[in-house]
């Protein structure tokens, strides 16, 4: 996603999100999830959306785990 001071790529970390492209016009925890990156006990972490809605009209729904961003969904 193109930002004013960068663009946003999935595997970001939130704070790379926010110093590219300022404060989300929502953020809302979605739920959390087993971390599949740890093999030897269960460990969940936080899922959470952040939206923004450039000047162009077009929404970006940003989804985080943890603090990983997985996956950016566009729509108008």
């Amino acid at each position: 996603m193109r930002c004013e001071n960068g663009i946003a790529s999935e595997g970001d970390s939130t704070e790379q999100v926010l110093r590219k492209c300022g404060a989300p016009a929502s953020r809302k925890q979605t739920g959390m999830i087993e971390d599949r990156r740890v093999l030897d006990r269960r460990k969940f972490i936080g899922t959470e959306e952040w939206v923004y809605v450039p000047r162009g009209g077009m929404y970006q729904h940003l989804i985080f785990e943890g603090s990983k961003l997985v996956r950016i969904l566009s729509h108008r």
